[in-house]
């Protein structure tokens, strides 16, 4: 069991009654007892149809707690899964599931009758280095390519930057990137890994800053992602709002003083952040930032010698391969 999936099932023992995932409405939650419950229930539908340890799934569902449920259910059996969007061209859909050869398709069809099963009672025993996550590049240069994450990649990732941020109890955070992006697993795993209440952001939300900012109101938001473009017209409503990360792109021009905001740097290769830096007034270009955890990094040249400018390069654990 990885250190992060031994993290959640430690919390949905302690905390069985506290709500855990919130998507789109109080009324529409999983507590961690729930969530733990349905998660078991596909895990053991998994098994019955045939997916073991090694073995990768799709997931193929809107964004939803149900989809958090399927990635905790894959981990429970030693399994990896590739998150796919309901978006993508059917072409795009078949290269991929055949390409990582997808055990099972998890869809809408595959959850209609996960309710009848009794859910997995202990889950399986895997290396670190056992695959967690595939996550497919655009293939806008060719096919797409797979990123592949261990648990144990995954698991430092998260909790290099749980360690960074240190959200205390009680605090509500928002799952905003699309579970197609890497990113995903800080917004996904923060809050189960720490015992705290992750609330998922529709896409449309995301993208709108009157209706993130009516969003993080209603629901007390307290940490968030929230884009560099939208950074510029982003206003709160109130004062919930304590942290926000932004990156994925160049930071320019960009402070507030009504919320701490730090810029991370990271690639789907490294699974989130490496590098972090609180940004304290604005910049032109606002620097990525000084390692997190046991992240090292170094400005090489084309020898792969030190050098005052050349490649950024990481060292670290990170993906295993394509």
């Amino acid at each position: 069991m990885s250190l992060l999936v031994k993290r959640i099932c430690e919390q949905i023992k302690a905390n069985p009654d506290f709500i855990a995932v919130v998507d789109r409405g109080e009324n529409n939650a999983f507590t961690y007892q729930q969530l733990g419950e349905y998660a078991g229930k596909i895990a053991a539908k998994l098994l019955a149809c045939g997916v073991n340890t090694g073995d990768f799934i799709t997931i193929e569902l809107p964004k939803s707690k149900e989809s958090i449920a399927v990635m905790l259910a894959a981990w429970f059996i030693g399994a990896g899964y590739a998150p796919l969007s309901l978006d993508y061209p059917e072409e795009r859909l078949n290269y991929i599931r055949n390409d990582c050869a997808a055990k099972a398709v998890i869809n809408e069809k595959f959850l209609r009758d996960v309710e009848q099963y009794t859910p997995l009672e202990s889950c399986a025993e895997v290396a670190d280095d056992a695959p967690a996550l595939l996550i497919y590049t655009s293939g806008s240069t060719g096919n797409p390519k797979g990123v592949l994450h261990s648990r144990l990649s995954i698991s430092n990732a998260v909790m290099r930057y749980n360690a960074y941020f240190h959200l205390p109890q009680g605090s509500r955070t928002a799952m905003g990137a699309p579970f197609t992006f890497v990113v995903s697993v800080h917004d996904i795993f923060l809050p189960l890994t720490e015992g705290l209440t992750g609330y998922i952001v529709p896409l449309e939300v995301m993208r709108d800053p009157v209706l993130l900012a009516d969003f993080i109101e209603t629901n007390q938001i307290n940490h968030t992602f929230i884009s560099p473009k939208m950074l510029k017209v982003f206003e709160p409503k109130g004062d919930c709002l304590k942290t926000v990360y932004t990156g994925s792109e160049r930071v320019s021009d960009t402070y507030s003083d009504k919320f701490e905001l730090t810029v991370m740097f990271g690639q789907s290769e490294t699974a989130g952040a490496t590098l972090a830096f609180k940004v304290d007034k604005k910049y032109a270009n606002t620097p990525v930032g000084k390692p997190l955890g046991e992240v090292k990094a170094y400005v090489l040249d084309e020898n792969n010698q030190p050098a005052e400018e050349g490649e950024l390069c990481f060292s670290g654990i990170f993906a295993s391969e394509y």
